[in-house]
């Protein structure tokens, strides 16, 4: 049995050096970032740090999938970002695509849009309006008032 495995990387944000070996230990996160890949489909950066995605998904299920799950939450951020940028930046130009990235600019197309609400919020919301009328009618017969339907 293994008493002590040397660490190979940092979880923290920037490279670090071990003070007890001297040891500069690379930033997992760093590297991470760096790829141009879509969160979850980390083949390449596990393939070349990692060994493969045997090693990647058993981190994921570990105590470090916590970072994992906030650096895949980064990474996207990222990527909308540069897609942003990119669409900015061609919005400038004079031809069709710059018209059709002005539009989506000012119709605010990057903003989410929302769907239909779920079933259980159009309950929670049936039961609040309920909820409101009942305080109404009650406020009205205190006061001495009928309501007007």
């Amino acid at each position: 049995m293994v008493d002590h495995i040397e660490p190979m990387y940092t979880l923290k944000e920037e490279d670090f050096v071990d003070p007890s070996t001297g040891k500069l230990l690379p930033s997992l996160k760093k590297i991470y970032m760096e790829y141009n890949h879509i969160p979850e489909y980390e083949y390449e950066f596990c393939k070349e740090h990692l060994g493969g995605l045997i090693h990647w998904r058993k981190l994921c299920g570990s105590q470090v999938g916590t970072y994992i799950a906030q650096w895949r939450e980064e990474l996207s951020v990222k990527i909308k970002a540069n897609a942003m940028k990119s669409i900015i930046l061609t919005a400038y130009g004079d031809t069709a695509v710059s018209l059709q990235a002005a539009k989506y600019l000012s119709d605010s197309g990057y903003q989410m849009k929302r769907g239909r609400p779920s079933k259980a919020e159009k309950e929670a919301k049936l039961k609040e309006d309920v909820q409101v009328n009942k305080q109404i009618e009650e406020d009205l017969r205190r006061m001495q008032l009928k309501s007007v339907k």
